[in-house]
């Protein structure tokens, strides 16, 4: 007897173990287009045509159309299978409100670049088709997150299809040109703008679009109700590249070693009344009060050193105390502690 589940069971547990943004971009797609079979949609009215953009600013509401509907049934099923495997891990990593606001970006991005680039195919390359053609599915933005999940990739190769391996870090330009080759139907431009705003997020060029940790939970907080439910993941980030900077070299020239090495000595206190040490040693102060506090043992050492000068009157009075009584025991206590002990 088999223990298979039935592919309605398999079927609701795919959808339940998919992270809860990229479960209802899932849903909205297959939702228009099963809708689509049984009400005519007029593909017209709903894809990508940058040259009526051009013609009429109406026509931009095309931008947020275009992506959620596809033209046929393995369209269809290519394009989310694809994206459910990439959408799961990113959403996990950056969370479901950075994820949606991922993915709102990436649309509106994938519009605006693939527009230019028709634009530009036209007028300057005399290439009409882009420009002209009706353009439909969430390919651009698939291809957005293919460089983000290659930059993500600590694998140094990755295989096309199971065929060819490649360097990772020019994965997503040869997929391009594969697909291309394999599916002469697909649009170029429209996997093109996709790639080419996938990089720009991992530039770090959409950083500032994104909420802060701060705002980030406070919408969450507001939509409790559906952020407790299962597979929608909190927190995150969505800044995962930082933009480019200049790097501050100025440490690296010679005139400021002397800065980093004095920032290393202790400061002098500035407040009035500093707090004394509560070490065990003795308490360090001037030679005077030292000198005072031990006025029998000076005067034995200024007899003994009275002598020596005038056994010894060709040297040095400071070279002589400095190197032969200091080193003496003369200047030895008990009670001093040595220089190599920590007071």
């Amino acid at each position: 007897m088999s223990s298979e589940q039935p592919f309605s069971e398999r079927l609701v547990g795919y959808f339940r173990s998919t992270p809860f943004i990229s479960r209802m971009i899932m849903i909205i797609c297959i939702t228009l287009y099963i809708i689509g079979i049984f009400v005519e949609i007029p593909a017209f009215k709903i894809c990508m045509i940058p040259s009526l953009i051009t013609s009429s600013i109406v026509n931009v509401y095309r931008v947020f159309t275009f992506p959620f509907f596809h033209g046929g049934f393995l369209h269809l099923l290519f394009n989310m299978m694809s994206f459910r495997g990439m959408a799961m891990s990113l959403e996990n990593i950056i969370g479901s409100v950075n994820m949606f606001f991922l993915t709102l970006i990436f649309i509106v991005f994938d519009g605006i670049v693939g527009y230019l680039l028709s634009y530009g195919c036209a007028t300057i390359l005399n290439w009409d088709a882009p420009y002209e053609n009706c353009l439909v599915g969430f390919s651009g933005v698939i291809f957005g997150m293919v460089v983000i999940e290659t930059k993500l990739s600590k694998q140094k190769t990755r295989s096309i299809f199971g065929f060819v391996t490649v360097p990772n870090k020019y994965y997503p330009w040869i997929l391009l040109i594969v697909l291309q080759l394999l599916l002469q139907s697909v649009s170029f431009v429209g996997h093109l703008s996709g790639l080419l705003v996938g990089y720009l997020y991992t530039f770090g060029k959409f950083n500032c679009l994104f909420l802060s940790p701060k705002n980030l939970q406070r919408v969450e907080s507001k939509m409790e109700k559906i952020s407790n439910s299962n597979n929608f993941i909190r927190g995150g980030t969505a800044t995962l590249f930082q933009d480019n900077a200049i790097p501050d070299t100025t440490d690296n020239q010679p005139n400021n070693v002397v800065k980093r090495t004095m920032k290393l000595a202790p400061r002098q206190s500035t407040q009035k009344n500093p707090k004394k040490f509560a070490g065990s040693g003795n308490k360090l102060g001037s030679l005077a009060d030292y000198h005072n506090s031990q006025s029998l043992e000076l005067n034995r050492i200024e007899s003994i050193t009275s002598k020596n000068l005038i056994n010894n009157s060709n040297q040095d009075d400071n070279n002589m105390l400095g190197t032969k009584y200091l080193n003496s025991d003369l200047f030895s206590d008990p009670e001093m502690p040595k220089d190599n002990e920590k007071n």
